[in-house]
């Protein structure tokens, strides 16, 4: 189950805030209309547990009906009303397999007695022919708790457990919202849908349930008549199910780490379950942590702390005290701690660095003068290995299922979708050169095969900031799934051209692209367990000219890149900088800079030294007229790093 907690404001969006990025990535894109979006499995919820502590004041967990003095309005004027049911939602764009059969209803503590449900979907479909009507209604609809009394309360916590499905958030005003009044007349409104809040994604899971809890102690602390709305606000199609509403006593001292970051190379770049030792023994990893004091005193001193292990073994321990000091953090307020990188993008001493193989586990934990009454909130936990060949957004944990088919326009011969990764040093840096070798992907078994399979490809596509869009440079052949490969890992061999397999410094796409559906669905595995920043994944459907990234997809799709193993010892190594090799292609003198007393090796594309040449000066002339034309790798090593570039031999 997934908790989280808001602050009040009139209207509540949250936005954390961050530095700028160090890279010069592609701009991340708005959201878009999704008829059908992202479904994610979510096989194992913890048993949800009531954080706040002391007394439950009201409870409601919908026992066969709406509960005596709570009231259902439509403000559309089509009696679409919030109903009472113990079977998941059905719809046009909802019921599996046909609009009219139920998917599966709300796994809430309570769920077996029933719950409320909103059925967008299903009040737009025509229930005579199952599809949607010509003009679907944007719903504004509610139901509202009896009057509660919380005289002798000071402190308020409302906490309820709900599922939803929502199309189409892009809009102010149009959200799921708990609205609060403690005079009947003035609202205080939180979003509990948007992705502008402090949830990430959408929560389309067809299990997964959100465990909400909303501080409301400024609104309703020592009131006598109190209400509480949950209300759909302009959205037309799929759900919403709640249950288990309660109105708890609240901490007087808790911090809670609402959302850990793991800035990977470049801050907002999103998070790498695998990462090549080539691209992580240069490139410091920094970290933050969304802090909200939900406590009724002020929270004194609040600290960031990291620890990290190798291997199960203590690796690093650090904390934000001296970096970004927190004398004082105010009751319900917020703020965002850094350890490692500055405000201004410049990372400081204490990020990290990862240079040696092996699994490394982040732990994050609070810590503040006063003792916190509830720790189990204040901390938060990453697990990332280093690898000699694999490049990984996700983690390898199964959560769900993700394909092109869930989006509007979407399901077409020719869609694409890929995760982005850093190319941060040359790829010939490692011994032997290393090159891209691979792409690997998880099908999922949601995947069908209906007369011929489903035809794929993968390529690799490379970003180019002049222009601000990305061109294909490397591809696979085309391969037909096999209902073998459900459930399975799947290589795609790259083919390769003696050059463009070596990646230069930059950002990169790997891509599938769905040749053709051929009357079957085709679903990757997805990882929701890591969470990511949007510009982690992008997608490309055949009607679009450039690939888009989404504010409200923040999870991994099981698709890497895989290299050739690098063996170059680890550890020991630093890079050159500002070393110049020009001009290139070159038609047989080569001039180095920049590089006094490097001992030169030269590579053909097949890894064979084919020249060296020792102890160069600072402006080094390197004559390879003798070479034949093509391709080569340039290596540099001195006492203080290596350098590696491509050259290209025309004479």
């Amino acid at each position: 189950m997934k908790f989280f907690t808001f602050i009040i404001a009139a209207t509540l969006i949250v936005s954390f805030t961050f530095a700028q990025q160090l890279n010069n990535f592609p701009t991340k894109k708005g959201l878009r209309n999704l008829n059908k979006e992202n479904l994610n499995t979510y096989q194992n919820k913890p048993t949800p547990q009531t954080k706040a502590p002391g007394d439950v004041i009201y409870s409601y967990d919908f026992n066969g009906s709406l509960p005596a003095g709570w009231t259902t309005t439509d403000n559309t004027g089509n009696n679409y009303v919030w109903t009472w049911s113990d079977i998941g939602p059905i719809g046009a764009y909802t019921g599996n397999p046909n609009w009219d059969d139920p998917i599966v209803p709300l796994a809430s503590t309570t769920g077996a007695n029933g719950f409320m449900l909103f059925p967008s979907d299903n009040y737009n479909t025509d229930q005579a022919t199952g599809v949607i009507v010509p003009s679907p209604v944007d719903h504004n609809s509610y139901i509202e708790t009896e009057s509660l009394d919380f005289t002798g309360q000071p402190t308020v916590i409302l906490t309820f457990q709900e599922r939803y499905r929502c199309c189409c958030i892009y809009n102010t005003g149009v959200d799921l919202y708990a609205d609060i009044s403690n005079d009947g007349t003035t609202w205080t409104s939180f979003e509990v849908g948007s992705t502008y809040s402090s949830i990430a994604d959408h929560s389309c899971g067809p299990t997964e349930v959100n465990q909400i809890e909303i501080n409301i102690s400024n609104i309703a602390g020592n009131e006598a008549a109190v209400n509480v709305r949950f209300r759909i606000s302009g959205l037309s199609h799929y759900y919403w199910m709640i249950d288990d509403v309660e109105f708890l006593e609240g901490y007087t001292n808790d911090i809670i780490l609402e959302k850990d970051y793991a800035h990977v190379f470049a801050l907002d770049n999103g998070w790498y379950g695998k990462i090549p030792v080539s691209q992580c023994m240069y490139v410091p990893i920094a970290f933050e942590a969304a802090v909200y004091n939900y406590g009724t005193n002020a929270a004194t001193n609040v600290v960031l702390n990291v620890d990290i292990t190798h291997n199960g073994y203590p690796y690093y321990s650090e904390n934000s005290f001296a970096e970004y000091p927190v004398p004082s953090l105010a009751s319900l307020g917020r703020d965002t701690i850094t350890l490692g990188v500055d405000t201004g993008s410049a990372w400081l001493p204490t990020a990290f660095t990862a240079t040696e193989f092996g699994a490394y586990d982040i732990s994050y934990y609070l810590s503040m003068d006063s003792v916190d009454q509830n720790p189990a909130n204040d901390s938060a936990f990453r697990t990332f290995q280093v690898t000699n060949n694999v490049y990984a957004r996700d983690g390898g944990i199964l959560t769900g299922s993700v394909s092109p088919a869930n989006w509007v326009s979407g399901g077409n011969n020719g869609d694409m979708f890929g995760i982005s990764f850093d190319i941060n040093n040359d790829t010939a840096g490692c011994f032997p050169p290393s090159e891209i070798m691979a792409l690997e992907f998880y099908v999922h078994p949601q995947t069908t095969f209906t007369g011929t399979t489903p035809t794929i490809r993968g390529a690799i596509w490379m970003y180019d900031s002049g222009t601000g869009s990305f061109s294909e440079i490397l591809t696979t052949d085309y391969y037909d799934i096999q209902s073998t490969d459900s459930a399975q890992w799947v290589t795609l061999n790259l083919i390769k051209d003696g050059f463009s397999e070596f990646l230069v410094p930059g950002f990169y796409l790997a891509v599938l692209e769905i040749d053709s559906f051929n009357g079957g669905d085709f679903y990757i595995g997805e990882d929701g367990n890591s969470p990511q920043s949007p510009i982690a994944t992008f997608w490309k459907i055949a009607a679009d000219t450039n690939f888009t990234s989404f504010s409200n997809y923040a999870k991994s799709i099981m698709l890497r890149a895989n290299f050739e193993p690098c063996w170059e010892s680890v550890g020991t190594i630093s890079k050159l900088e500002n070393v110049k090799m020009y001009p290139n292609p070159t038609t047989g003198m080569l001039n180095i800079s920049n590089a006094d007393g490097a001992d030169v090796y030269i590579y053909n594309i097949m890894g064979d030294i084919v020249k060296t040449v020792g102890q160069i000066n600072n402006t080094g002339k390197i004559d390879i007229s003798n070479l034949s034309n093509g391709n080569y790798i340039v290596k540099l090593i001195t006492e203080q790093g290596i350098s590696t570039q491509k050259i290209t031999l025309l004479k």
